[in-house]
């Protein structure tokens, strides 16, 4: 055999070898490729069934805040225990005959749980207001409306009143309460109370010149 017959020989053969082969290398590409495919489907779909990422998801917490209340926490120093929450209650009373042209007052005395006194560290505070009737009654100098903050107010707290003609009047008085325990380090409290004040301003001689309005605060 000559040469030429020996190369074509190789020739054929390298040739089958390739083409026999080349069937086999096509289709694990393609298997491969297709497992590559079906792994990323099932990626995706994973990320469209969760499109959003929860708190927990992200490591993100979320909390609800609060805000405390202004009256438990005022500027002024109140006493070595923090105050608890404000609470506000309001009475409107039976109304009060009150002696015409002459000067009266209203008397405000409230009842403190035993074992505790008014807090001479915070300012306590009241405001009073001739909600009607003012031409029947005012406050001494004239004034509709009175209010005073002062760690110096004590109980009760007498308002004076300077009354005029017969007819009905109402007045409203609102008393911010600063409280605390006696013993120390003994904790500390707040209560607005609020009165409303029928008065019948009248001529009668024997009727009184003072209004007044008691509450008890109880724990």
């Amino acid at each position: 055999m000559n040469e030429m017959s020996k190369n074509s020989i190789k020739l054929l053969s390298g040739t089958t070898t390739y083409n026999i082969h080349q069937p086999r290398v096509a289709f694990v590409i393609a298997l491969t490729l297709m497992v590559a495919g079906i792994t990323a489907c099932g990626s995706n779909r994973g990320a469209i069934a969760n499109p959003t990422n929860s708190a927990a998801d992200t490591g993100i917490t979320t909390a609800n805040t609060t805000t405390p209340n202004a009256d438990a926490f005022p500027n002024q120093p109140l006493s070595p225990s923090p105050t608890r929450t404000q609470a506000t209650n309001e009475t409107t009373l039976t109304p009060q005959p009150l002696r015409a042209r002459t000067n009266g007052e209203i008397v405000i005395n409230v009842a403190l749980p035993e074992g505790y006194h008014l807090n001479e560290e915070a300012p306590q505070h009241y405001e009073a207001i001739v909600t009607s009737g003012n031409e029947h009654l005012t406050f001494a100098r004239g004034e509709q409306t009175i209010a005073r903050t002062s760690k110096s107010l004590e109980l009760p707290l007498r308002l004076p009143l300077n009354t005029r003609t017969a007819g009905k009047a109402n007045v409203r008085v609102s008393f911010k309460v600063f409280y605390c325990r006696y013993e120390a380090g003994g904790s500390c409290r707040v209560k607005t109370l609020t009165w409303n004040l029928p008065i019948d301003v009248t001529m009668q001689e024997d009727a009184p010149h003072v209004i007044s309005a008691q509450s008890e605060i109880t724990l």
